[in-house]
């Protein structure tokens, strides 16, 4: 990709979390949700916090 940012065709940024998508006018924006498989969507990183803070 790196000819397409030398081109200016790509821009690379960094993005903070994205809590919400809006749009409007009709600009063509589209939103995809990303569902992860079940046995990842159950992986909780407050257990993991919890489970590490015991340990110490």
């Amino acid at each position: 990709m790196s000819d397409l940012i030398e081109d200016n065709k790509v821009k690379v940024i960094i993005i903070p979390d994205i809590e919400s998508v809006n749009y409007g006018r009709g600009v063509g924006y589209e939103i995809i949700e990303h569902v992860p498989p079940n046995e990842i969507g159950k992986i909780s990183a407050t257990k993991i916090r919890k489970k590490i803070f015991n340990k110490s």
